[in-house]
């Protein structure tokens, strides 16, 4: 993925809807697993010991192909997207057409929108404490 601030198109790729972002990187069973929006997001989780993959962007819903290959290795699914409009509808369609997936999001009072602008204004242990609250 190259990113192109100045270019009609903001992201350009060569990634497929099939290539999901961490999930070579996810540990073959585990409790909890979290779809967030990008692989920076999926790195800061994995401070956490947090399984999670990124499809290639917050309007895509995960295939039932690849969701079905995570039911029989997790047990609960949460989904971690921004918390602006872009990120509560994508989490919102992702839910409705999984419902037993838990949308989480960033609080507003933070003022970020991701984990990863969470981690780097808030540090480690303010990580830690708000995932514990989200989860």
């Amino acid at each position: 993925k190259i990113y192109s601030p100045f270019s009609k198109y903001k992201w350009i790729s060569n990634c497929k809807a099939h290539h999901y972002l961490g999930y070579n990187q996810l540990p073959w069973t585990g409790d909890k697993i979290i779809i967030t929006k990008s692989l920076k997001d999926v790195a800061v989780l994995s401070l956490f010991n947090l399984p999670a993959i990124a499809p290639q962007s917050e309007s895509q819903v995960i295939s039932h192909e690849m969701y079905t290959k995570l039911q029989k290795r997790f047990t609960k699914f949460y989904v971690l997207y921004d918390n602006d409009a872009a990120g509560i509808a994508g989490a919102m369609e992702t839910v409705e057409t999984y419902p037993d997936i838990i949308p989480i999001f960033i609080p507003k009072e933070s003022k970020v929108k991701d984990i990863s602008d969470f981690i780097d204004e808030y540090r480690y242990r303010a990580t830690k404490e708000l995932i514990k609250k989200l989860i």
